[in-house]
């Protein structure tokens, strides 16, 4: 084969050999373009395309290739062209093997009929093999003709894999059973399982001991009921049996019917001599119920909703499984028309920047812009998602991103994200934006806030996809992250946390610029000016050509912004100073502190609005209606804690209080501690006193005679003897008398030193 002719080496009606799929599969050409066109002539890519089909496939589509990629299969001798005959001709009867005429008239009728809306979407070539193109045209002929699309689509698809022969739309009706295109151009003779109604030529004789349950009788379908009653019970509940992809598991319900009820089955039959005894029935396999008779019987008293409904519950159904009509990517008529806000909790712990100690997972909003799939606001805090911190998400969706960036040390130009425009409408589910405070958004005229029903995920799907792939891009694979449960013997993530608030959103900034923003999205729903004017379906790049085409974004100045989007709390004025959040903010200036001078001791309650990211200062707000807000920064006494979010704030000053108690409740032991020994002290020095000198009735008569100055000079002399140092005190005294000092004996020497002194008076 030449492959240096360029296009004649390849035809329209060529059926070529695949190397790469599976074996016996053949795909079909169906459209060539010239080797080169030029790109204002060019109906996709601004080149020249080769459009295939796969024939043995009944669900396949066509497919795009380029031309020069085309080439390159013919030359690397992936696709050859194939020397066996087309199999379609064996595989679909014509008219000539109808004897009746009058069902040959109805079958052509038939296919006359079928033939003008296949017509109707085949004839807009080339443009019929895009996809988007493809279905609005299927969309149309359904609704001219007064057909389903999905017949359409069924005989499209017939029609090019038989090389857009018209006899490929022929009635089958009347050969029900005919073998597939595959084991036609296999020359298989048998089919290894029943289609429907069995072959024509099936031997379905029953021999001695067989019975054919096959036969729609009202046992058999009765078992099949009753059989599928016990397999829905058994796995009722269970979410993994029906799936997206596999659908309901007929197969595993017919298996568990058959076995149960068919394969083991045992009836009572006469032997010889007229006694009932217990017979196994012998079954073929070409015998037994098929997937077709479970479905005929099953469908006929409830619908597969119903089924499908009662296998799950009502409440996953409606999550996973029910139908939803209509495209929610049609709500959008350009950037700005229409934003979506969500929040996930982080799979990862962060650290705190005041200790460095783990400090939990945050929580991430993402805003996106339905039409062109860009991240538009992100806002991370360790708050929990209230209407706060929703309102600080909207304030940098709504903002300019050079700034945003440039706080946590990421450098960018406004074009890598140019989004900056308040949006018409707010898309978000029943969580803090569906109360009243919210009402001061639409009050403000900012946007419109629309909140989806309950398990319609479906409608804000565009950002929660973006959750999924946040977590793959960059957040799995981060130090502290976390997927489910621990496993036994697992590290710890929170020991293993090293990123802080601040350097987690700069992960993400980074994350959203160089790959979210700029990734390729597949299957968008392009419009007409979309296809005549060729955009790439890049989410940046649909920004930017939204925004000169479309115009639906505005823009708000920045300090309007925060005075409608303010986060507002309660704080009090005391003569201390402004106290909000366990911090302290002063302003020296007069009328503050004769605000500080009424609030006292106690403090009095004002209102003010904060920054949730930056603790410098806050905006108290007077009491008027028409009053301006005064900025406050942080005092000396709170210092510490300046340009620390609120949430770190709180965090580190729970932390602070909990060490205060241990040491409060240690400083509460040592106290007792004390007092036990005082106590102990007090009685032994009280045990000592009474016996060495008497109760203290005793000691008060002593107390008279004895002369004070006199005894603390002789405790001075003692003391000054105890403090000396061990080289210069005096050697050890004499033994005391073995008589003791007792107060009786002392009182007697205090009475005759008395007689001594009157006498000598005298």
């Amino acid at each position: 084969m030449n492959t240096d002719d360029g296009q004649a080496d390849l035809e329209v009606g060529w059926i070529l050999e695949d190397s790469e799929r599976a074996k016996g599969h053949l795909i079909r050409v169906l459209w060539c373009d010239p080797e080169w066109v030029e790109p204002g002539e060019a109906w996709v890519g601004g080149q020249s395309h080769v459009v295939v089909i796969d024939i043995i496939d009944e669900r396949a589509w066509p497919e795009i290739v380029p031309m020069r990629q085309a080439l390159g299969f013919l030359k690397s001798r992936r696709w050859t062209r194939s020397n066996n005959p087309d199999p379609f001709p064996y595989a679909y009867r014509c008219a000539d093997q109808i004897g009746d005429e009058s069902r040959r008239e109805r079958y052509r009728q038939l296919r006359k009929k079928t033939a003008g809306f296949v017509h109707a979407v085949s004839d807009q070539r080339p443009m019929c093999f895009v996809d988007t193109v493809r279905s609005q045209l299927v969309s149309e002929a359904a609704k001219a003709h007064k057909v389903s699309e999905g017949a359409i689509r069924k005989w499209l698809r017939l029609f090019w894999r038989a090389g857009e022969d018209d006899n490929a739309l022929w009635p089958r009706r009347r050969f029900c059973g005919a073998p597939t295109i595959a084991e036609v151009f296999e020359k298989q003779d048998a089919l290894p399982k029943r289609r429907g109604r069995p072959p024509l030529d099936a031997d379905l004789t029953l021999k001695n001991g067989e019975e054919d349950f096959a036969v729609t009788s009202k046992s058999t379908q009765a078992l099949l009921r009753k059989g599928f009653e016990e397999f829905l019970r058994e796995n009722q509940g269970n979410g993994n049996l029906v799936t997206r992809r596999k659908g309901f598991p007929w197969d595993g319900a017919l298996q568990d019917i058959v076995i149960k009820y068919f394969k083991a089955r045992t009836v009572m039959q006469p032997n010889r001599r007229g006694v009932l005894v217990a017979t196994a029935i012998k079954v073929r396999e070409e015998l037994l119920p098929t997937i077709n008779h479970l479905k005929a019987a099953v469908k006929v008293d409830e619908k597969l909703s119903k089924i499908v409904k009662r296998l799950l519950g009502e409440k996953r159904f409606n999550l996973r499984n029910r139908t939803k009509p209509g495209d929610p990517r049609k709500l959008a008529l350009g950037p700005g028309t229409l934003f979506q806000i969500d929040w996930m909790l982080a799979d990862v712990f962060l650290v705190s920047r005041l200790n460095r100690l783990p400090c939990g997972r945050p929580y991430v909003y993402f805003i996106v812009d339905h039409f062109s799939r860009m991240i538009v606001g992100l806002y991370v805090t360790f708050d929990h998602p209230d209407y706060a911190t929703a309102c600080k998400a909207l304030l940098n969706a709504f903002s300019d991103k050079v700034a945003y960036a440039a706080r946590f040390g990421v450098t960018i130009k406004k074009e890598d994200w140019p989004a900056e425009h308040v949006c018409w409408r707010l898309l978000a589910d029943n969580g803090e934006l569906a109360g009243f405070e919210s009402d001061n958004i639409v009050q403000f005229e900012l946007s419109d806030i629309a909140n989806t029903p309950p398990y319609r995920g479906d409608l804000k799907g565009l950002v929660e996809s973006s959750f999924r792939c946040a977590n793959i891009g960059t957040i799995r694979w981060l130090r502290g992250s976390t997927r489910g449960p621990r496993e036994r013997c697992a590290p710890d993530p929170r020991l293993q946390a090293t990123l802080t608030i601040h350097e987690f959103t700069a992960l993400l900034i980074d994350w959203v610029i160089n790959w979210y923003n700029v990734r390729v999205i597949e299957n968008y729903p392009y419009t007409e000016l979309m296809v005549r004017k060729q955009v790439a379906t890049v989410p940046i790049t649909l920004w930017k050509w939204g925004r000169r085409n479309t115009g639906r974004a505005r823009r708000v100045p920045y300090d309007e912004l925060r005075m409608r989007l303010a986060t507002f709390g309660e704080a009090r004025i005391k003569e201390t100073g402004l106290w909000f959040g366990g911090l302290c903010y002063f302003r020296d200036e007069g009328w503050f502190r004769e605000l500080m001078f009424r609030g006292g001791p106690s403090g009095k309650p004002v209102r003010v609005s904060y920054d949730p990211d930056d603790s410098h200062s806050v905006f108290l707000w007077p009491d008027g209606p028409d009053g301006q807000p005064t900025e406050i920064m942080i005092s000396e006494v709170s210092r510490q804690y300046d340009r620390t979010p609120f949430g770190e704030v709180a965090m580190a000053l729970e932390d602070k209080g909990t060490l205060n108690r241990i040491a409060r409740r240690e400083a509460k032991e040592r106290k007792r501690g004390h007092r036990l020994f005082a106590k102990q002290g007090v009685a032994k020095a009280v045990e000592d006193t009474e016996r060495k000198h008497g109760s203290l009735p005793q000691r008060a008569e002593v107390a008279k005679v004895i002369d004070p100055k006199e005894e603390r000079a002789k405790e001075a002399a003692l003391n000054r003897n105890d403090n000396r140092p061990l080289t210069d005190q005096a050697p050890p005294s004499a033994p005391p008398p073995s008589k003791p000092n007792t107060s009786l004996n002392l009182l007697s020497r205090f009475k005759r030193k008395d007689k001594t002194q009157s006498e000598a008076a005298s």
